[in-house]
């Protein structure tokens, strides 16, 4: 072990001299209380800091998720009271297990839809799929147990994830508890829609499958992307193979068969402007929800944004777009922040803009 410094034993020591009386009164003040500390041991005692929390958090991660998966509730855990994102993190990491052969409204069970779901997902850096760890329970434990936190690990070493000059230990908590990434909030958010639909057993979830919901939306009129409903099959070749070879058939599901078949759609000569010549078709998604439900920081108060202030947010989103894309509009200010929270709020209406 490396000796302290000496002017840390001097220091330390100067307790025990004659400035204190046998009566505990003090005789003469002290002149300087700093305390010149070794670097070296500074470091040490901060590296030794970091290696707990390390330590700890990973325990954490093995003891919620046993109580969990023995059994455990999340209203009666007594783990994480002050950290929600931890303790909703591992508890969705046990319902892997718990709906694992429940009933799934876009697959047969839920198990299924994983496999079918995460095969386009790889472990970064190595090319495999997650879907590999879907086929067998046995597999998914030892993915929990062994494989999660090793990622969560080796993505704590990956220096552009402490660009920031946070430490290993820092960033492996996060991403092992407390993870921001978009795949933990997509299959966070994927576990909790099976469990929900699972619950209370809505139909509305069916509109989840493609083929349902254009059928759906062709029979009430609601704008769709056009499929064709014949002919009840198509042969795609290759233009110059030969021997039986590059020849693909396709059974139209508005015959029975597997495959929707559409004409390929193009971006608006207006918007293919804006973008490269071999842009893909461009989308945009409009998201909406009821303001009932948002209410102020302060406790007590009544829910904003109630009766029609839903829907003079959205007109004055939509007509905001309009003016941005038409060059009339900044695109910077399509979205109001809201100073105390920190969100984005519906933006500014040209009425607002004068």
């Amino acid at each position: 072990m490396r000796p302290p410094p000496t002017s840390f034993i001097q220091d330390a020591s100067s307790s025990t001299d004659d400035r204190y009386s046998l009566h505990g009164r003090v005789q003469q003040p002290y002149k300087d209380l700093s305390v010149e500390v070794d670097p070296v041991l500074s470091i040490g005692l901060i590296r030794l800091v970091l290696t707990m929390k390390l330590i700890v958090d990973t325990y954490l991660y093995y003891r919620v998720l046993f109580y969990f998966l023995l059994g455990g509730t999340y209203e009666e855990c007594p783990f994480f009271k002050e950290r929600k994102h931890a303790k909703i993190q591992v508890y969705s990491l046990a319902m892997i297990m718990w709906l694992w052969n429940k009933p799934h409204y876009r697959n047969g069970t839920f198990q299924q839809d994983m496999v079918k779901n995460l095969r386009n997902v790889a472990i970064p850096g190595t090319g495999i799929p997650l879907s590999v760890f879907c086929y067998f329970k046995i597999t998914v434990y030892w993915y929990l147990l062994c494989v999660n936190p090793f990622i969560c690990f080796m993505a704590a070493l990956n220096p552009k994830n402490r660009r920031d000059r946070r430490s290993i230990a820092v960033v492996y908590g996060e991403q092992l508890l407390e993870p921001k990434d978009w795949f933990c909030y997509w299959r966070m958010n994927c576990r909790l829609a099976s469990l929900h639909a699972y619950v209370t057993g809505s139909k509305d979830f069916a509109m989840e499958d493609k083929w349902t919901f254009l059928v759906e939306g062709d029979k009430k009129g609601v704008p769709i992307s056009p499929f064709l409903k014949a002919p009840a099959a198509i042969v795609v070749k290759d233009k110059n193979e030969e021997g039986g070879m590059g020849i693909y058939f396709f059974k139209n599901a508005s015959q029975g068969g597997d495959w929707i078949i559409q004409e390929r759609l193009g971006n608006d000569a207006f918007i293919q402007g804006l973008l490269p010549d071999d842009a893909p078709l461009s989308t945009f998604r409009v998201i909406t929800a009821s303001t009932a439900t948002i209410r102020n920081a302060q406790e007590g108060e009544k829910p904003r944004g109630g009766g029609g202030g839903g829907r003079k947010r959205e007109k004055s989103f939509g007509e905001k777009l309009v003016r941005t894309l038409s060059g009339k509009g900044d695109l910077g200010s399509l979205f109001q922040k809201d100073r105390e929270g920190g969100a984005a709020g519906a933006g500014k209406g040209p009425e607002e803009e004068g």
